[in-house]
């Protein structure tokens, strides 16, 4: 395995959802275990020195996105508060702004990635109860059903919380190889839960 280490970078906000975030922590740190060393630097980031998440955790960031390290990675969770930040201005300049080498959004976090406008002409896909939502709002992009994640490349798309999990998977097979993501998979005790993927 190569010996760069990949920073991965959360991107947390006020009621996001625990899930869509903690699958891709754990997922990511796991692989460090699993291979014994460091492969992934794994930080979170946001507007505010505190946030709470849906459920009410409270939980203190490593720090606000706009004095990030360079970020490898950047996943975007979903929950109630994807709503808020799909206004939030400094968030959209930032994203826009900064080069990111691979982004996961997982469930509604595709709304975010959509409004700043990174997904023009691109496949995505979101929690089942936000597809039309997500296909009305933004019809510039094509929306695809039945499907754990999506991978267009630079950006994948993951579904509802737990397919987060799978989309970091995807992502650790795509940087290392199947074997080694498998084992990942095998040490959390993940097992896919029989929905197709889809690359393009």
């Amino acid at each position: 395995m190569p010996n760069k280490v990949r920073n991965v970078a959360i991107l947390l906000f006020d009621d996001c959802e625990e899930l869509d975030f903690a699958g891709p922590f754990g997922v990511f740190n796991l692989a460090n275990d699993v291979a014994g060393r460091k492969l992934f630097n794994v930080f979170t980031l946001s507007n505010h020195d505190q946030i709470i998440t849906r459920h009410g955790l409270r939980l203190v960031t490593d720090g606000p996105f706009a004095y990030s390290p360079e970020i490898d990675i950047l996943i975007i969770p979903g929950g109630r508060g994807f709503k808020k930040e799909m206004h939030n201005d400094r968030l959209m300049y930032w994203l826009r702004s900064t080069s990111f080498r691979r982004i996961l959004t997982v469930s509604t976090g595709a709304f975010i990635l959509a409004q700043s406008h990174l997904m023009k002409g691109l496949k995505t896909t979101t929690h089942h109860l936000f597809l039309d939502e997500l296909e009305r709002n933004y019809p510039e992009l094509e929306v695809v059903r039945d499907t754990r994640f999506v991978d267009n490349g630079k950006i994948i798309c993951s579904a509802g919380s737990s397919s987060g999990i799978e989309g970091s998977l995807h992502l650790i097979e795509q940087l290392y190889d199947q074997a080694f993501s498998e084992e990942v998979a095998k040490m959390m005790e993940y097992r896919s839960q029989g929905f197709s993927s889809t690359a393009f």
